[in-house]
């Protein structure tokens, strides 16, 4: 089924849009025009051809699709990459396309220079030949533009939607906006004509593009307020990430596992949870990456397969790293055991460097999920894309059945970033690494400052690094304000 009731009464249609029906709460509503409008390269061809495409796909609802600058050739063709057959789909009377540029040159049965009575007389066949409940008009604002005045668009629109819906279909008009902010569309269109109206924003934050969706208005029904981001991903199409899930579970404690380390188990009351989210933070070499790499490498002889995504290191470089500690990442990798992914994070948006995570995690199916290190990714994103990105993370982390390890930077005296902060409250179990000076000497510490559902130790330990790995020995003595990081030391 593809439809639900709202409260009031209201039906809704489920586009199949990942994320969508989330932050629409429930669809689009159903037998209404929705607008959706956007600047160049935002996406509103993609997102109205995909909504035809789900309906296929997913619910078994046939669609046309009616084109006002683009020939079918060449939707077809573009769409193609997403994996939309869109000819298979013709030839199954599935889709159905309305070519409606060639009425935009008639002279015959034309309304204020514009051949609207012809155009509704093909969509009213093609909706009756496949039966279609979705209809899409693309950029149909933009060409009506050359025959009327801004009144005349308007009520030409308002009776080309009112005609559709009184066919029992549920359409998406898009139209294009000059500029990011100000008006909905070139003619004002969105602000009076249409009952539901979607705006795609596509803002440049450095090097790369930031797209974000935002449900302006659904008349009569709810829906999630404010911008959400999303992304284009080949053989996908639209994937938005909702910033907030409704009933989101809070994650049971599960059983204990091993950290991979003896002594932070004995710290942490006996291990570390199957099912939890920790984070490990701390200064540049203090020994982060290889504490966790003992997390990831002490699930192995458990039988538990382990997922690292690196965000610093090469597989090369860490396979070499690891080699120190006589641990054959390779032969490990081989064997179906672990699996380790590297990517730059100047090579692709926050969104898809998650969705990149969401699939390895998908395909894989890990126990045990380590990513190091997170902090890297806030140079290529703004504080505010940067905080979103950790929310919608943090709740997709909540809905696996995994231990998620996070690795963040702190800065030398081990004062946190807001990313840490942030982190925090979606975190079960946080512990910390510090240097610590002592009589002209440096020290590295250890504190568990969190876990929830179980007593730990809460004493700074000292801990060293040798050719075995880490070890953790006894509390730092005579030493007080080593979590402020400004350590004094007592007679």
């Amino acid at each position: 089924m593809s439809k639900t009731k709202n409260t009031n009464g209201v039906q809704r249609l489920l586009t199949g849009i990942p994320g969508f029906d989330i932050i629409s709460k429930g669809g689009l509503p159903r037998n209404r025009v929705t607008l959706v409008s956007g600047t160049a390269g935002s996406g509103k061809t993609t997102f109205a051809a995909q909504f035809l495409a789900m309906g296929i796909e997913k619910y078994d609802q046939a669609g046309v699709f009616v084109t006002f600058e683009e020939t079918p050739a060449e939707i077809r063709a573009n769409m193609a990459g997403f994996g939309w057959d869109i000819a298979a789909w013709e030839a199954a009377g599935k889709w159905s396309f309305v070519d409606a540029s060639s009425h935009l040159e008639k002279e015959s049965v034309v309304i204020h220079g514009y051949n609207v009575a012809g155009l509704i007389h093909e969509l009213e066949r093609a909706i009756k030949t496949i039966d279609a409940k979705r209809v899409v008009i693309d950029s149909m604002i933009v060409k009506m533009m050359k025959f009327s005045q801004q009144a005349e668009v308007r009520s030409e629109f308002v009776h080309i939607g009112g005609a559709i819906n009184a066919m029992g279909a549920t359409v998406l008009i898009t139209g294009e906006r000059v500029q990011e902010e100000g008006q909905i569309t070139k003619l004002g269109i969105g602000d009076y004509a249409a009952h539901n109206v979607i705006v795609l924003r596509n803002l440049k934050e450095g090097r790369h593009r930031r797209r974000t969706i935002d449900i302006l208005k659904f008349r009569g029904v709810d829906h999630q307020r404010g911008e959400t981001p999303y992304t284009i991903q080949p053989g996908q199409g639209v994937v938005i990430l909702p910033l907030s899930h409704e009933n989101v579970p809070e994650l049971a404690a599960g059983e204990r596992i091993t950290s991979g380390n003896a002594e932070l188990d004995e710290m942490c009351g006996g291990g570390l949870f199957t099912q939890s989210n920790i984070l490990f933070s701390g200064p540049e070499g203090v020994g982060k990456t290889l504490l966790a790499c003992q997390f990831f490498m002490g699930g192995v002889d458990k039988g538990q397969r382990g997922l690292y995504v690196s965000f610093e290191e090469s597989q090369e470089k860490l396979a070499e790293y690891l080699e120190g500690w006589s641990i054959d990442l390779n032969e490990l990798e081989e064997q179906g055991q672990v699996k380790v992914i590297s990517y730059e994070p100047e090579a692709a948006s926050l969104e898809e460097h998650l969705l990149r995570i969401m699939e390895a995690v998908e395909t894989f199916k890990p126990q045990r999920l380590v990513i190091d290190c997170l902090s890297v990714l806030a140079r290529v994103a703004t504080e505010q894309g940067f905080r979103e990105f950790l929310i919608y993370m943090a709740s997709w982390l909540r809905r696996q059945e995994l231990a998620a390890l996070v690795v963040t930077k702190t800065s030398l005296t081990g004062e946190r970033s807001s990313i840490d902060r942030r982190l925090t409250q979606f975190i079960d179990t946080d512990i910390l690494l510090r240097y610590v000076e002592s009589r002209g000497k440096l020290h590295r510490g250890l504190m568990v400052l969190k876990m929830h559902g179980s007593s730990h130790d809460d004493r700074f330990r000292e801990f060293t690094i040798d050719d075995q790995g880490i070890h953790i020995g006894e509390p730092f003595e005579n030493i007080s304000g080593i979590l402020t990081g400004n350590p004094s030391y007592l007679s």
